[in-house]
């Protein structure tokens, strides 16, 4: 299979990139929160607030400085990824990271190949930041294995951290690239 990274704007992507992108975050996310009551995440309805998350993300590549990235194995959409810096241009938030459930087995390969290109999307970045829900265990476990270290004094330097996301919901963790 051959693998690849392809970033497209709002401009370039087309409505079937973006339908399988929505597809790809609400099956993951679902899968992800299935056993976990809603109270514990913070939220009423785990289907309500996904899709509330995906349409938030869409209208953010639109009108934000936000940017996809879809990863393919061969023609297959297998991932996507939502980026931008944050207002320290050095930290590149890296927003949402879902796999295609069928391609579960390799998420951990195609997560690190997004953290890679944005090395090379920002080559003055230092670092690559992402929002952890604690009840999220298997992506706390992500980050732990691929060397990011939790950094919640983050929320104390970024005001769109702090304002977005908030340290009741999220863990901050951030990789120097």
């Amino acid at each position: 299979m051959k693998e690849r990274i392809v970033e497209l704007n709002n401009l370039q992507a087309s409505e079937h990139e973006f339908e399988t992108a929505r597809r790809i975050f609400v099956d993951y996310f679902s899968q992800k929160y299935k056993d976990i009551p809603s109270d514990k995440l913070g939220i009423q309805n785990v289907s309500t607030y996904l899709d509330s998350i995906f349409d938030k993300t869409l209208h953010a590549l639109k009108h934000e400085n936000l940017s996809a990235f879809f990863a393919y194995l061969d023609d297959t959409v297998v991932g996507f990824a939502t980026f931008g810096p944050l207002e320290q241009e050095q930290n590149i938030l890296l927003r949402t990271i879902p796999v295609h459930l069928e391609y579960e087995h390799a998420k951990r390969d195609i997560r690190l190949s997004f953290v890679n290109h944005i090395r090379v999307k920002y080559p003055k970045a230092q670092k690559v930041i992402l929002m952890v829900r604690p009840a999220n265990i298997s992506y706390t476990k992500f980050c732990a294995e691929s060397d990011f270290n939790r950094e919640n004094e983050l929320f104390d330097t970024s005001a769109y951290l702090a304002k977005t996301y908030g340290r009741n919901s999220y863990d901050i963790y951030s990789k120097n690239i």
